[in-house]
């Protein structure tokens, strides 16, 4: 199947990067001199964001079939779940960080939901929700279906 048009996204990306970046300047420009923790957050928050969406565009840059769109949201998913829950064994500083950008990609996650198909969803078994590509890099096309209700 053909890959839906991307370019809503993408505008929305690139959309959202110009605003953390206008966002980031003014609050380097409010906080100039002000090395407070709340004043130092409110300055690396928009750029961290900014990181997440500047990685989800890179992603979608090429996407020519259906599969690697699918992968792509399994990978997303993996990122969202994976590598930025918390941690007690993390640094406060880290777990905020990774607070920050499992916001951020939720976001992006859902919108690439909406553009693809429900037809290339797969229905459950025991629930009949749609399950969601899970990141497996054994497999060849690197996810696996999971019922997010379900597991």
């Amino acid at each position: 199947m053909s890959v839906p048009d991307l370019d809503p996204i993408r505008e929305s990306l690139d959309a959202r990067i110009e605003e953390l970046e206008e966002k980031q300047k003014r609050e380097e420009k409010r906080h100039e001199g002000d090395g407070s923790t709340p004043a130092v957050w409110d300055k690396v928050e928009p750029k961290i964001r900014r990181e997440v969406v500047e990685d989800c565009q890179e992603d979608l840059d090429g996407v020519e079939e259906q599969d690697e769109l699918l992968r792509i949201l399994a990978e997303w998913r993996r990122n969202e779940n994976r590598e930025w829950e918390f941690n007690r064994n993390s640094s406060t500083i880290e777990n905020e960080r990774n607070s920050i950008k499992k916001a951020e990609i939720r976001i992006w996650n859902e919108d690439l939901i909406e553009l693809i198909p429900e037809s290339e969803f797969k229905t459950c078994g025991i629930c009949e929700s749609f399950q969601m590509p899970k990141s497996d890099r054994r497999k060849s096309r690197e996810f696996v279906w999971e019922c997010p209700d379900c597991f």
